[in-house]
């Protein structure tokens, strides 16, 4: 669906040198410094991570995997990100992988929560814990997509909580999403985590802008 000249399987979709050829990310500490100077003392995680910058090609990938059920996109981005875990040296036995929740209507109208179907890839290539039903979306709020960065911030303001504190107690948290865009949605949910409990959070998208 990219190229659209190499012959791949229909589950495939995305032709191997397709995927190789989105713009990688930021290493971790650029990412993060920009975040923290972003929140400065509203800054609830320790580090962030993602696999590449935005492009028109990483969009459409998205796009199709939010909003057209094709999970087998999902599956692909989950393993590219299992094996740049791998590279973290995390203390694995003590972490645990939780995807950005959606909202129970938001989730009904979609049918799946596409960080959910990431994270599970995730867990299940590199063995840590995962876990959907630690943090909830309490309040539904409206799309960021097309909020200024200060609205962002109000938008997803208590709209999530902790539902199960002893699972992520002393823990080393990885909250999962597709995009981190301002970073408002995962700083609200690192938030509620850091209240709960968790000793330490790292965010890790699939894509920045």
């Amino acid at each position: 669906i990219i190229c659209r000249t190499t012959e791949i399987s229909n589950d495939d979709l995305v032709c191997e040198n397709c995927w190789h050829s989105f713009p990688p990310a930021d290493e971790a500490d650029q990412i993060t410094a920009n975040l923290k100077l972003l929140f400065k003392d509203q800054c609830f995680f320790e580090r962030a991570f993602s696999l590449w910058e935005f492009s028109p090609n990483v969009q459409q990938i998205i796009h199709l995997l939010k909003y057209s059920e094709y999970d087998s996109l999902g599956k692909k981005i989950g393993q590219f990100m299992a094996a740049k875990m791998t590279k973290f040296n995390l203390p694995y036995n003590q972490s645990i992988l939780i995807p950005v929740p959606l909202h129970s209507t938001r989730k009904r109208e979609r049918g799946y929560n596409q960080s959910a179907i990431i994270c599970r890839t995730i867990a299940d290539l590199t063995g840590i814990e995962y876990n959907e039903n630690i943090l909830t979306r309490i309040r539904y709020t409206e799309t960021q997509t097309r909020l200024s960065v200060k609205d962002r911030f109000k938008n997803v303001q208590n709209a999530f909580q902790v539902i199960r504190s002893d699972k992520i107690r002393d823990k080393l948290v990885i909250l999962i999403d597709d995009v981190l865009t301002t970073g408002a949605t995962m700083n609200a949910c690192a938030s509620e985590l850091k209240q709960s409990g968790a000793r330490k959070i790292y965010l890790f998208s699939a894509v920045k802008p």
